[in-house]
């Protein structure tokens, strides 16, 4: 969501030219609240651990060649900065891409926490093989500890 005093919109097609220009009240768009709420909590856990942990709830997004990747949140802990991000449904080979694209981001140092019970294939997800990153499974609940352990370790 965005917000701009001053602004103008125009429409030019092949048989009518529309041009809408500030201050017009244009109504808001609505916010999810939901698709916040997990982030904010994760984040308030993860500062709880330990007060010298700053946690950034809606980072910029980052570019990887074609690709827009939109972490959830920023970690920085004693000048090292992770980015976080929450993956719905997902495929092996989609966290390797994934993985792949924060690497071609610059950003090596990322958490994907992945539902365990919102893998959407049978190919098998191994852990241990990842050259990039770290890969947090949760089951409902995601567990800030793991997160802070990996962080720290």
């Amino acid at each position: 969501m965005s917000a701009s005093s001053r602004f103008v919109v125009e429409l030019d097609a092949p048989l009518s030219r529309v041009r809408l220009a500030s201050p017009v009240l244009l109504p808001l768009a609505p916010v999810d609240r939901r698709a916040t709420y997990q982030p904010l909590k994760l984040a308030r856990a993860l500062e709880r651990l330990d007060p010298e942990l700053r946690v950034i709830v809606g980072p910029s997004p980052l570019r990887s060649n074609t690709v827009i990747l939109c972490p959830d949140l920023a970690l920085e802990y004693r000048g090292v900065r992770w980015h976080l991000e929450l993956v719905g449904f997902w495929t092996a080979s989609h966290i390797e891409r994934k993985l792949a694209a924060y690497a071609a981001a610059g950003a090596a140092r990322v958490f994907l926490c992945v539902d365990a019970e919102r893998g959407c294939s049978a190919e098998p997800f191994e852990l241990a093989r990842q050259p990039v990153g770290h890969v947090v499974q949760y089951t409902r609940r995601i567990d800030p500890r793991a997160i802070y352990a990996a962080l720290t370790g």
